[in-house]
């Protein structure tokens, strides 16, 4: 507050009075609830009518009360697992990397032609169908972390997993989207961006250009979101794709191994 103003005609507001409330997917909210700045419900939770949600909340949760605290899980740890395979189409069998956390929902997209990614010698990046094809904004957002110091990692006869950097996702860029998320984009061919850091950029814009820097076999795009800035600590979150088809089908998840195009 200032001296020798209306509260009305003061209109700054300081950074601590601007933390978003975020609602994570699959929440149920009873009526006349009132949720704190700063708090996130976690996905899959119940919040009791009337509660006043000061704190965050793990997923699944059951809370109500004032302050409002957690009264019990929906499901067991076991149960969570089967209830989104379900739902969101990834098992522990199928995931990217089930027990690195951020990446636990995350994709690798190459393309391919006769169900191979090269033609000729793999070994040389020009070889690959995917290599210096655009990378696209995948929503909204805000660029907060770009990485451009990496050339690329040399392939391989047999297609191991190399890295030539001390970045396993080697030339990446970090978007901030609304709700809290955030997308990860890996391996970019060093110095495409078209993007900077604080760029505010739109669904579909070029960002960049694919590349084959940090732990790869060969170019492609590594792509998750999670619920933080820190691709590896912070919780990897389910993706619902808008344009994607499997069979001349348009689908909202992808599953591992499939060949998928966008309309």
């Amino acid at each position: 507050m200032e001296v020798g103003k209306f509260i009305c005609d003061q209109h700054h507001k300081r950074p601590e009075d601007d933390q978003d409330v975020i609602i994570e997917s699959d929440v149920w909210i009873g009526c006349n609830v009132t949720i704190l700045k700063g708090v996130t419900i976690g996905r899959g939770s119940v919040v009791a009518a009337g509660a006043v949600v000061t704190k965050s909340c793990p997923p699944y949760s059951i809370i109500g009360g004032v302050p409002a605290k957690v009264i019990k899980q929906r499901f067991t740890p076991e149960e969570i697992v089967k209830h989104e395979s379900i739902l969101y189409g990834t098992k522990k069998e199928n995931s990217h990397s089930w027990n690195i956390i951020g990446q636990r929902y995350a994709y690798d997209f190459e393309i391919r032609k006769n169900d191979l990614p090269f033609h000729d010698d793999p070994t040389k990046n020009e070889n690959y169908y995917s290599y210096l094809e655009n990378v696209y904004a995948p929503a909204d957002g805000w660029v907060i972390e770009i990485i451009n110091d990496y050339n690329n990692t040399h392939i391989t006869k047999d297609r191991k997993i190399v890295n030539d950097c001390n970045n396993p996702r080697g030339n990446h860029i970090i978007i901030k989207h609304k709700y809290g998320e955030y997308s990860t984009i890996c391996h970019f061919e060093k110095d495409t961006f078209t993007v900077r850091i604080g760029d505010l950029i739109k669904e579909g814009q070029i960002i960049g250009k694919v590349g084959n820097s940090g732990n790869t076999q060969g170019p492609h795009i590594h792509f998750q979101v999670q619920k933080g800035i820190d691709p590896d600590n912070s919780k990897g979150i389910p993706i619902t794709f808008k344009h994607a088809y499997y069979n001349n089908k348009k689908i909202k998840k992808i599953e591992k191994g499939i060949e998928v195009e966008s309309r």
